[in-house]
């Protein structure tokens, strides 16, 4: 799959990419959480 000699360039990444989508996710999620309204006692 990856060319030879680049397979940790590949490997990082990849890992680099899934990283940032997972602070992307937590970033909106608290975006999203507070624009509805949800708090730690009010989960209506």
């Amino acid at each position: 799959m990856a060319p030879k000699g680049a397979e940790g360039t590949i490997y990082n990444s990849v890992i680099s990419v899934s990283n940032l989508g997972s602070v992307i996710s937590e970033f909106s999620g608290g975006i999203l959480t507070k624009m509805l309204g949800v708090r730690e006692d009010n989960f209506e």
